[in-house]
């Protein structure tokens, strides 16, 4: 299948920790980066994180706080 190049800029440590592994694992970074991508965007990894955003949403939503009236809360913030 033919590769297409594709140039990025990645933190140091993100650097470091590919030279780790590939040292590790015997393998080139350019395919460890390319595991990883194939992972990232696997059907069911992409469902998984939707699943754990839609959830994350759901327990935010369902929280009630305490909302107070405009005059409490031009106090507070004069407070701060």
């Amino acid at each position: 299948m033919p590769k297409e190049r594709l140039q990025i800029l990645i933190e140091p440590e993100q650097r470091r920790a590919l030279e780790q592994a590939s040292e590790r694992t015997g393998l080139a970074i350019g395919m460890l980066v390319r595991q990883a991508l194939d992972e990232y965007f696997r059907p069911q990894a992409v469902a998984a994180r939707e699943m754990l955003r839609r959830g994350a949403v759901e327990r935010i939503a369902g929280r009630s706080a305490p909302v107070p009236e405009p005059d409490e809360l031009r106090r507070l913030i004069d407070d701060r």
